[in-house]
Order: structure tokens, then C-alpha cells, then sequence
């Protein structure tokens, strides 16, 4: 009751942004305009003559991290660069053609975070009150991960609580499941099911399915968990795109608890959020959106969004990020109170994301690059939690173990290994000639005209399945390990 309390003006703020989705949006737009046009970005782009949205798109380009890079590592070491407000630290988060984007949070964006949490719990607690009925336990950040530094500024928070404001952390931590601090994975892991059998609780929170797989190895009980847990009544996971075959495996193990898709959260932002009585989770409406039809290539308003249309969703937050493209693709479900109801389809670009390491063909090329392999190669997630080196280059155990470090660059795929959601990187030496054979046989089956086809670094799981020349029997296989 005292964290519902503590979350209802943020509820509130979401029911007075979805009376009229436009008007809101527009009045979430010229303010961050207004608050932040003496910041030096804010002078740069002519803030102070934005009046509308017109004004904003006209004034203000589309950009990815790359092109606000520059603001950001200033903004790391002086004030009033992105936006007005003080940033008290920065997240990181994996990017598309670099291993790591650091990613500034203000107050007010902690704020618009949690006002999209409190819509979410508050719609829970209304409609599966049992779900609240004991304590819960939520994998909020990552665990076991380093706090390093950022110009003056730390990147990350060791407590999970540095999410919300004061007020809603005290409540909080009040019906949280907190287990003992780790300084080893099988010591987290056997600390969080310790926790778990000591405290009755009735909702577990968490990000990757791949997560409850390796608790459930740690619980070594066949028993379904709902026999186990006879409280347990939700569980709260990604369940679109990469994630959504995982699913089956996790009710089976579950019994007769409820699964809950997550919705659309990411460092960045947060895009959409799950609500019981909608088709999909909504647009959380908690910072400024825009969506670029695939399709057709035209930007579109949250209020303009077309049931099965899929759109690319550009994002500007009360962190600073302007008009700053995600790479996260939606597809348009449904309405809900005129709410637009929305499935994460994937990201755009070619990605691959078995535990939410959101690895890209990008940072494959430099971690090629940087062993000086430049022989035909490719990584393929060759299981649902491993990846294979397949190369032409003579290598060896060592030079798998430097390309697996620099992978490790990346934060979510160092962390999906440290957390055991993904298996260590194992490779196979192919006969020459063997791997553009490979790429021809795939380029032919994606109906990729000769003058266009390309040579992939990076496949997903089971997208080589119909590849013939793929096929074990049709590889001459000169090294393995």
C-alpha cells in the first residue's frame, strides 16, 4: 500500500498524458525545449524558437549516438551541455558499431522511468492483486557488474533502488527480495535461490528468459516451481523477438504461474510497457516519441501510428537525447483507450540477441580487425545460448579466448558470459573457399541480386538451417575446439 502510494502521482501523469496523446506529447516536447535552451546544445539547435513540433523536426536532425557522442563525453566532465539539469551518472548499454554507449540519467529522467514502472505496478496490483500479496524479487540492473568511471561521472549504480526517486526506493525496499552481495556468478546465483527459499514471495521481475534457466539449474528441483513456490503467482519477462521460443520451456518449468511479457525497456528509454487488459504492451508515454514507417521511409507521431505498420522508434528523454534513433523496431497491434498497443519485432540492422548481449555484425568486424584475422569468417549463435567462430584463418585457442575479450567490450554480452546465459565461444577452422560458399548459398535463398551480395559476419540462430553447403556433412572441418 505504501508503494502504491509513493507511485500514484506518477500514475497519474500517464492518465492525464493518454486523455489527449497529441496535446501531450506536444506539451512533453516544448518542454524540454524550454528548460534546456541555455544549454549549449539547446543554443546550438535554436531551442528557444521551437514553438512546435514543425519547429522541433525542422530545427533538430535525427541522430544516432555517434552524432551526440561529442555532447556526451563533454557533458561527462562539465554542466550544462546536454540539458540544464544536473547528470548525476551514466548507464552503459551496447552499441551498434561501437561496443559500449554511455547513456547520461538526470532526476527527471529517473522520474519519467519510474512514472512508466508505476503505470505497470499500479495495473498489476488492480487486476492480479495475488501478484502482491507477499514480497518479490526483481533483477533491475545487472549484477555483478563494474562501476567505472566516465569523466567525472560514475557508469552505473550497485544498488538497484538508484532507479527510483527517495521516496519510492524507501518503499520499495520494504518488499524486496535483497539477496547477500556476490562477489562470484556461482555465489550470486546461490545467494539469490538462497533468498528465495528463505522469504514467501508472490512476483519475480526479470529481463532475459535465459536468466530464469540458470536459477532453475541452481534450484536443482524438478518439481515445477508453482509446487515449489505455491506463492509465486507472476513472472515478468521479455517475451517478444529473440526471446518469444524461449517461452514454452519456462511455462513448462513454471506450472500454473502466469508469464507476463516485459515490454520495450531499454537504457535509453522506455518504450512501451505491459498492461493486462491490452492485445500488447502500450506506449508508455513517458518521454517524447517519433516512429519512422519501414516501409515507407515518413515519420509518424504516437497518435498517427497505423494497426501492422512496423515503425523504427526515435526517442527524446529528459537526459539530453534528442531525437535520437534507437534502432528498435515495433510493430502496431492494436489501440487501447486510444493508447497505441505495440510488439518489439527486433532491432534494425544485422544484430543478434540470445540473452540480451544485443550483439552486432559491427563489433564482430573489430574484433576481427583487431586480431588481424582477415580470412573469411563469421560468428554464428550456432544454440540458443552459444556462439562459433567459423573462420578459414589458422588460428588457435588463445587467438578464440582475444576474439572473446573483445567481444567482451561490449558490456551485455561480457555480462551474458559472466552470467552463464551464454556459453563460452567455441570456433571451427573451415576449408578455403568454403565460407563464401556459405554466403553465396544464403545470398541466393535471400533473393539478393549477384551485384548486391555480401558476405556476413554475423548469422543468427538457425538462419543457416537450409544452407546446404552448411550442412556438417557437406564441411570439411580442419580444427574444432
Amino acid at each position: 500500500k505504501q508503494l502504491l502510494s509513493v507511485l500514484r502521482p506518477s500514475l497519474e501523469q500517464f492518465e492525464s498524458n493518454a486523455v489527449d496523446i497529441a496535446a501531450g506529447q506536444e506539451k512533453k516536447l516544448l518542454s524540454y525545449m524550454k528548460k534546456n535552451n541555455s544549454c549549449l546544445f539547446g543554443k546550438e539547435f535554436n531551442f528557444d524558437k521551437i514553438e512546435s513540433y514543425s519547429d522541433f523536426k525542422e530545427q533538430v536532425p535525427i541522430h544516432h549516438y555517434k552524432d551526440l557522442y561529442p555532447y556526451i563525453k563533454k557533458a561527462s566532465t562539465e554542466n550544462n551541455i546536454l540539458c540544464s539539469e544536473e547528470i548525476k551518472r551514466f548507464e552503459s548499454t551496447s552499441g551498434t558499431s561501437n561496443f559500449q554507449k554511455n547513456i547520461p540519467y538526470t532526476d527527471a529522467f529517473i522520474m519519467e522511468y519510474q512514472q512508466a514502472i508505476a503505470t505497470w505496478i499500479h495495473d498489476l496490483a488492480a487486476n492480479k492483486p495475488l501478484a502482491f500479496s507477499q514480497k518479490f524479487y526483481a533483477s533491475i540492473s545487472p549484477p555483478l557488474k563494474e562501476i567505472t568511471q566516465f569523466g567525472k561521472h560514475q557508469i552505473g549504480d550497485a544498488n538497484d533502488l538508484s532507479y527510483f526517486s527517495t521516496d519510492a526506493a524507501q518503499a520499495l525496499s520494504a518488499n524486496l527480495i535483497q539477496p547477500e552481495t556476490a562477489n562470484s556468478t556461482e555465489d550470486f546465483y546461490k545467494n539469490t535461490i538462497n533468498a528465495l527459499k528463505k522469504n514467501p514471495f508472490s512476483f519475480i521481475s526479470i529481463w532475459s528468459p535465459s536468466f530464469f534457466y540458470i536459477l532453475d539449474d541452481y534450484l536443482q528441483d524438478k518439481r515445477k516451481w508453482s509446487d515449489i513456490f505455491p506463492s509465486l503467482k507472476l513472472l515478468s519477462c521479455w517475451t517478444d523477438a529473440s526471446s518469444a521460443p524461449l517461452i514454452a520451456r519456462i511455462q513448462e518449468r513454471l506450472g500454473t504461474i502466469e508469464i507476463q511479457g516485459k515490454g520495450l525497456w531499454s537504457t535509453e528509454a522506455v518504450i512501451s510497457i505491459p498492461l493486462c487488459k491490452s492485445k500488447a504492451p502500450v506506449l508508455a508515454l513517458a518521454h517524447f516519441y517519433e516512429f519512422k514507417n519501414i516501409n515507407t521511409g515518413i515519420i509518424a507521431l504516437a497518435h498517427q501510428l497505423e494497426k501492422g505498420q512496423d515503425y523504427s522508434v526515435i526517442v527524446t528523454t529528459a537526459a539530453g537525447l534528442y531525437r535520437y534513433q534507437t534502432n528498435d523496431v515495433v510493430r502496431i497491434i492494436d489501440h487501447h483507450n486510444q493508447i497505441p498497443c505495440m510488439q518489439f519485432i527486433g532491432r534494425q540492422g544485422n544484430h543478434s540477441d540470445l540473452a540480451g548481449e544485443k550483439l552486432s555484425e559491427q563489433q564482430v568486424c573489430l574484433a576481427l580487425d583487431q586480431l588481424k584475422i582477415s580470412a573469411p569468417s563469421f560468428l554464428y549463435a550456432t544454440d540458443r545460448n552459444a556462439y562459433t567462430l567459423f573462420t578459414e584463418a589458422d588460428i588457435g585457442v588463445n587467438q578464440c579466448l582475444e576474439f572473446s575479450h573483445a567481444l567482451e567490450k561490449n558490456p551485455y554480452f561480457q555480462q551474458a558470459l559472466r552470467l552463464k546465459q551464454i556459453r563460452p565461444l567455441t570456433y571451427q577452422i573451415l576449408k578455403k573457399g568454403r565460407i563464401n560458399q556459405i554466403n553465396r548459398e544464403w545470398n541466393v535463398k535471400q533473393k539478393i541480386k549477384d551485384g548486391a551480395h555480401k558476405n556476413k559476419l554475423l548469422f543468427n540462430h538457425n538462419e543457416l538451417n537450409n544452407i546446404k553447403s552448411f550442412g556438417q556433412d557437406q564441411m570439411e572441418i580442419l580444427s574444432r575446439e
